[in-house]
Order: structure tokens, then C-alpha cells, then sequence
């Protein structure tokens, strides 16, 4: 009890002649006189109740070493900057030559059909050596998707972003974004630098969501157009491929994991990136006057859309207007599309 740190102990009456043991706590080290260094002996004195002796029993006290500090919490921060630190001038410059490697990949892929085998052997190459390298995942997942043949792909679109969404650790990406997020313009240039990373792991695993349940709309829609004209199909012609037997991947639940990420999917001035999931998803539920309500919107929020989502997006509300028996606005809305995008002009 007197090694307790408030000191005192429990009163205790012997009887003349007895003895018992007692023990007398050490002062914490910060407690100590300022100036005292190891080896240093302090000198007081102790008294045992009311008739002890005048001057009490001499003490003495010997400065020990002082105590280890208590090693700070490894910020992430902190471990990023150390991983950093470890790698080697000749690491550094393969990743400087893998990058720009897979830059190169962007242009090959705008080069259309006639740079595919340039492409898939630079890929290659660098899925050998990177295997899970994201920008890499990213940069197949984008030449999967493109509008001109993704059509013909849906199943390789869903495999490109499964293979980036189990390349991102969303439980501990979402402890992350789960505290306060350290602002960019952070003093600490490791600090500022995990964000960036941890904003662009974010940015990919969303794309990579949005776009496989874009995918799975398509591919569920497709394989719904084929069973109901199978007795039509001539010439052999193979159906398209029909959503994976996996039940979790569906467009239901593509967009309710996307929609755990992203806070603005419905709003219509994010109507570029996700105007076609909210047309899908209020499509499927039948909610028309939402529907309306959100392309509207879309339209007015965003007029440099790119051309073929303009153009959807204008089908979707003359259709709406039209089942909801306003055929009279309906007409008025395409006698306007076609005034303000003709198709090609008079020569005089």
C-alpha cells in the first residue's frame, strides 16, 4: 500500500516487541529534483508514527538510469515513408521504366484495332513482371470498356474490375476514410503523400465498380433479349454470353457496393460518370417521375455531355414523357433535338 502512488498506506497498530514488513514506493522519474543524473544519491528521512524518533530514520535514495522512452504509435504515414526509404536507386528506376510503360499502354489503345497486338504484348510483358501493379489493372479495365467494341467484351469488362477491386483492401481503405482524413496541404510530406495514394485507391476501386455494373446491366439485359428470342436467332449465331452464376454479381449489387464509395451517384451533376447506372437503376424500379425529374436535370446541369450519353439521355425522356400520356411535349422535345443538333446543315 505505501508503493501506491497517492502513498499513505492503511494505519496499522503493533503490539510492543512485533515486527512486520513494509514496503515504500520509488518516486516516478519525472518526480525527481531537476538535475540528478545516474549514481546520484538523495538523502531524507522517515517517521513511523506519533513517538518515533525526532529526526525520523535516515533514507537514501540512488538515481537509476533513466527509462526507455515510450516508442511512438507507427503512423501510417510513418510506414510509407520508411518503405520509401528502403528501396534502391536500381528499384526506383524499373518503376520509373514500368510507368512509362504502362503510359504507353493509353496510347496503343487509342490507336484503335490496329495496335490490339502491340497492346496485348506490352501487356504482357508487364502483367509477367507487375501482376499486381492497379495502373496496370486500370489500364486493361479502360481498353475493355471502350464504347466502340465493349459490347462484344462484357465478360472481360466484369473480370478487368473484379481483378481491381480484389487488388484494393476495402476494409482497412475504409478504416482510413473512416477517421478524419489528413488534409493535403499536411506539413508532413509522408502524411501528404499516403492520401494522395489512399484518393487515387479510391478513385479506382470506384471507376472499377461503376463500370462492372454497367457491365452486368448489359450483360443481363442481353442474355434477357436472347431467351425471349431464341426461336428467332438464324445463321447460328451465338447469344451473348449471360451474367456469371456468382450471385453477388448482379447490377443490384454492383451499384448498392458502388453506391457504399460514392456519396454523389445520383446527383445529376455527376450525370457524365454515372448517368447511365441512375437511368438503369430507376428504370428497373419503374420510377418514371423520378426518372424525368433526374434526366432533366442531367441535361440542363451538364451541357457539354459527351455526344452518344446526350443522346440517350434525351431518348430516355421523350420515352418517359410519352408514358406518362404527354405525347403533345413529347413531339415538342424532338421537334427541339432536332433544331438544336442537326444532323447536317442546308448548302444554301
Amino acid at each position: 500500500d505505501a508503493a501506491a502512488p497517492k502513498g499513505g498506506g492503511l494505519p496499522r497498530f503493533l503490539p510492543h516487541g512485533s515486527a512486520c514488513g513494509m514496503a515504500v514506493g520509488e518516486p516516478a522519474y519525472d518526480k525527481l529534483p531537476k538535475g540528478c543524473k545516474q549514481g546520484d544519491v538523495l538523502v531524507g528521512s522517515v517517521t513511523y508514527g506519533k513517538n518515533d524518533r525526532p529526526k525520523g530514520w535516515r533514507v537514501e535514495y540512488v538515481v537509476p538510469c533513466a527509462p526507455p522512452a515510450d516508442p511512438k504509435p507507427a503512423t501510417p504515414a510513418a510506414e510509407a515513408k520508411a518503405e520509401g526509404e528502403e528501396k534502391t536507386e536500381m528499384m526506383k528506376l524499373d518503376e520509373a521504366a514500368r510507368d512509362l510503360r504502362v503510359k504507353a499502354l493509353a496510347t496503343l489503345s487509342a490507336g484503335g484495332t490496329a495496335k490490339d497486338a502491340d497492346w496485348a504484348e506490352l501487356h504482357a510483358m508487364l502483367s509477367k513482371d507487375w501482376p499486381d501493379h492497379l495502373p496496370l489493372a486500370k489500364a486493361k479495365l479502360a481498353r475493355m470498356d471502350r464504347e466502340a467494341t465493349r459490347k462484344d467484351s462484357l465478360a472481360e469488362v466484369v473480370a478487368a474490375a473484379d481483378a481491381i477491386i480484389d487488388l484494393v483492401d476495402t476494409p482497412e481503405l475504409a478504416a482510413f476514410f473512416g477517421l478524419k482524413a489528413v488534409p493535403l496541404d499536411d506539413p508532413d510530406p509522408a502524411a501528404a503523400k499516403l492520401r494522395k495514394e489512399k484518393d487515387e485507391l479510391k478513385e479506382a476501386l470506384v471507376d472499377a465498380l461503376a463500370r462492372k455494373a454497367r457491365a452486368m446491366a448489359d450483360m443481363e439485359a442481353s442474355s434477357s433479349q436472347a431467351k425471349d428470342g431464341a426461336e428467332e436467332a438464324k445463321d447460328g449465331a451465338e447469344a451473348p454470353p449471360p451474367p456469371p452464376a456468382d450471385g453477388s454479381a448482379t447490377f443490384d449489387t454492383s451499384l448498392y457496393r458502388l453506391q457504399q464509395w460514392e456519396d454523389g451517384l445520383k446527383t445529376p451533376s455527376n450525370a457524365p460518370k454515372y448517368g447511365r447506372l441512375v437511368v438503369e437503376n430507376l428504370t428497373r424500379k419503374a420510377q418514371i417521375g423520378a426518372l424525368l425529374d433526374y434526366v432533366t436535370k442531367a441535361l440542363n446541369e451538364n451541357p457539354k455531355l459527351d455526344a452518344a450519353l446526350d443522346t440517350e439521355l434525351r431518348a430516355v425522356k421523350v420515352k418517359v414523357l410519352g408514358e406518362l400520356g404527354w405525347a403533345h411535349i413529347a413531339e415538342n422535345e424532338k421537334t427541339w433535338d432536332i433544331i438544336n443538333k442537326p444532323k447536317a446543315f442546308a448548302l444554301f
